[in-house]
């Protein structure tokens, strides 16, 4: 494709300067256009950037009211580029070049800006739109990553960069009930094709039942009430905890995922052992070239599966447990947080608190305080930890005083500050006295022995 910016290779150009490509990647970008009858071509100011499209990429342009003055929006296969700040002026040149050069019909789309907060939902090619007789807004579909059914609801999930302000979640009130359907099947949700399914995993935290659908970038964790797509660039970790016959696996996601109000930076599955389960899968070149560890048949135990298919995909090394045992070689520590009665794993970077993922990694560990030690068995037979984080504290209790050993060896050799609270057995001085005076007394047992 020729350059544009080529004064030799430019016959009859359009110049549009100052305006602004809107992204919620970079913020927006500040851009010169230039329309050629071979296509499209924008130019970043700041680092001289240049975009080009095609002429038979350009599948519509429409122009509407925008933010800055006049908004172009330019859909082309893959990518839609919202551009503003056109002077009016310059719309009716838009219109006829767009004609002639690329033989679309350009008009002004009319919004609706006074009737805004009752309309109708509809598809339209690419886009979700919400309108009365005109336009109120819409949605490219692409955009769309999750939707769920939450009562008389259409909750609409959308991806959106941390570093910048967005929409991440949308709701509507849509009675039609095949409306969630239509729009999984037009969406990009519907669209992808699925490499493996595992059914009807148990969820521990977020709690419930959902299918993780793995495809070639990412999961999608369809449960019976809501939805979500996981990149797996936003894994940043995964913990394999095993135990007699279930086995934990702790998936660390950022940015987190969110049901209703609670939003959740880990996911917890809870797997059975004993479960065996065959996948077959269908591969084509491409997935062959992407991944080319990846098998056409999978068979042995659920869990051993999953997890190989989630190291494969998300290019992570699994953690597992292997620095702690308890005198019974066990690698968790039964306790209580609280009125919840959980389980504790430490780990070589950190300690994990189940079934509700609290996780402490070392480097945020402050200090860790043993209450109750050195209490004579007699008076209790468990001891209380509380781990100081630089922003919150935890108080775990009923741990098994025989397992203090273990504890005390494993927060030494990570480095883990720790300080035991020691209890004075003294007994006060009237105490004392009433001591002295009872063991004075004649025996009960001998004066019965003497009857």
């Amino acid at each position: 494709m020729k350059n544009f910016y080529d004064p030799s290779e430019m016959d009859d150009v359009i110049s549009l300067d100052s305006l602004f490509l809107l992204s919620t990647n970079n913020g927006d970008e500040n851009i010169n256009l230039k329309l050629a009858d071979k296509g499209i071509a924008m130019k970043n100011i700041e680092n001289g950037a240049i975009t080009t499209i095609k002429k038979d990429d350009i599948h519509r342009i429409e122009l509407y009211r925008g933010t800055r003055l006049y908004n172009m929006r330019i859909t082309t296969k893959t990518k839609i580029f919202n551009i503003n700040n056109i002077l009016e002026e310059k719309i009716e040149e838009i219109k006829k070049v767009c004609g002639h050069w690329y033989s679309i019909n350009v008009y002004v789309k009319p919004l609706e800006i006074v009737d805004t907060t009752k309309g109708k939902v509809t598809f339209s090619e690419d886009y979700l739109e919400y309108r009365t007789d005109k336009l109120i807004f819409d949605v490219p579909l692409k955009d769309v990553v999750s939707v769920c059914s939450v009562k008389n609801e259409a909750v609409l999930g959308f991806d959106c960069d941390k570093e910048f302000d967005g929409v991440i979640e949308m709701r509507l009130s849509v009675p039609d009930e095949n409306f969630v359907k239509n729009l999984r099947e037009r969406s990009e949700i519907g669209q992808v094709k699925s490499i493996i399914t595992f059914e009807t995993l148990n969820n521990v935290s977020p709690r419930g039942k959902s299918d993780y659908i793995f495809s070639e970038n990412y999961i999608r964790i369809l449960g019976r009430t809501y939805e979500h797509k996981v990149l797996y660039s936003s894994i940043k970790k995964i913990i394999v905890l095993e135990q007699e016959k279930v086995v934990n696996i702790i998936i660390n996601v950022d940015p987190s995922i969110k049901q209703g109000q609670t939003r959740y930076n880990f996911i917890n599955l809870l797997f059975e052992k004993g479960i065996d389960e065959d996948f077959e899968l269908e591969l084509d070149s491409d997935l062959r070239s992407k991944y080319p560890s990846l098998e056409e048949k999978y068979n042995g135990e659920l869990y051993e599966t999953f997890i190989k298919i989630i190291e494969l995909f998300t290019k992570q090394r699994v953690q597992v447990s292997e620095c702690f045992k308890t005198r019974t070689n066990q690698i968790f520590l039964s306790c209580a947080l609280r009125a919840l009665e959980g389980f504790l794993f430490p780990i070589s970077d950190a300690v994990i608190f189940l079934p509700k993922v609290i996780y402490m990694p070392h480097r945020e560990i402050r200090l860790v305080e043993f209450y109750r030690v050195d209490v004579s068995v007699m008076t209790s037979k468990s001891f209380d930890m509380k781990i100081i984080t630089y922003d919150s504290s935890y108080l775990f209790s009923s741990i098994d005083k025989d397992e203090f050993g273990a504890l005390e060896k494993y927060f030494g050799d990570c480095n883990v500050e720790i300080r035991v609270e020691i209890v004075e057995n003294e007994i006060p001085p009237e105490e004392e006295d009433d001591t002295t005076e009872i063991e004075n007394e004649p025996s009960l047992e001998a004066d019965e022995s003497d009857v």
